[in-house]
């Protein structure tokens, strides 16, 4: 706790020697910054929890105020266009929990911004849940689950490395615990909800494969199956834009540029990655996030997140 405080500390004193230095105006200067969430909520899930995956409605408010302080947010459509944003920003969301359209989409329409959520649709289609949580619900409660995973020589972390054949062997333990497994990673969106909204101009949808695999350990094979199963079911919608999401989405670990040029050649128009870096320009295919979650909850902590974007890692 004492560690964590020291650091809350330290992000908020450089952050606020960025604010009175007005180096900020530096930072963001022609660049484009584009935001990932997964999850807004005052009621964060466990699994949510641990991994920071969320934000409360509070601040998630108080973090889009920073954002159209210092950027012009763009509408993801338009990245389709033959333009270069300067000072601009988009908004982003994974996974496609509930709370980020009951609460986060329709704060954001009253804003006038429009995001994009990025969804794996298996998990959406068949209400079950996806590969990170059910694998930490596995590991906590699964008295086989470490023996397995030994026996299948999959290194930590697990949902980074396991491959599908070894995934579908939990398959009947996950099934028959789904309810559990739910509650513990959170309530998602569902097939009626995203049809019900499609015609609302309040949000897009886009690509995440069908389920949360680690695209760094799949073969060239898996990757197109489970993107084009996805785009399958994702096409149907109107407001469906040709985008591709790297699930985990961190370069190097997640994924690298033979991923990068598989899914360049599966014809989609951007692909966006998870490194926290801002991007010099929005023309090139792959496009860096920054994420957000509920620590980042003062102006100076944003600032000291949006300083720590300039180093490019992939």
């Amino acid at each position: 706790m004492i560690n964590n405080n020291f650091k809350s500390f330290i992000k908020e004193l450089i952050g606020k020697t960025i604010n009175i230095s007005g180096v900020s105006t530096l930072i963001t200067k022609d660049k484009f910054f584009v935001f990932c969430y997964h999850e807004i909520t005052d009621k964060p899930s466990d699994f949510q929890k641990k991994n920071k995956l969320f934000v409360t409605k509070k601040n998630f408010k108080k973090q889009i105020g920073f954002i159209k302080k210092l950027f012009n947010v763009i509408n993801p459509d338009d990245l389709n266009l033959n333009v270069r944003f300067k000072n601009s920003a988009l908004i982003t969301f994974d996974d496609g929990y509930e709370g980020s359209f009951n609460f986060a989409a329709n704060y954001l329409k009253k804003l006038k911004i429009i995001p994009i959520f990025f969804l794996n649709m298996s998990a959406i289609k068949n209400n079950v849940p996806l590969l990170p949580a059910s694998l930490e619900f596995l590991d906590m409660n699964y008295n086989k689950y470490k023996t397995y995973i030994k026996k299948f020589k999959i290194s930590n972390p697990v949902s980074l490395n396991i491959q599908p054949t070894h995934f579908n062997f939990f398959e009947k333990y996950i099934k028959s615990n789904r309810e559990k497994i739910n509650k513990y990673q959170g309530k998602m969106v569902n097939i009626k909800h995203l049809k019900k909204e499609q015609f609302k101009k309040k949000f897009f949808i886009s690509d995440h494969l069908y389920e949360h695999f680690n695209c760094l350990v799949l073969k060239k094979k898996e990757i197109i199956n489970l993107s084009k199963k996805n785009i399958k079911i994702l096409k149907n919608f109107h407001n469906f834009l040709n985008f591709f999401s790297f699930p985990n989405g961190v370069p190097n670990i997640c994924f690298n540029k033979k991923n990068v040029n598989w899914i360049k050649n599966l014809n989609y128009k951007k692909a966006f990655s998870s490194g926290n870096s801002l991007n010099l320009s929005n023309a090139k295919f792959l496009i860096d996030r920054i994420n957000l979650n509920d620590d980042d909850d003062t102006y100076n902590k944003f600032l000291f997140k949006l300083f720590q974007s300039q180093k490019r890692k992939y």
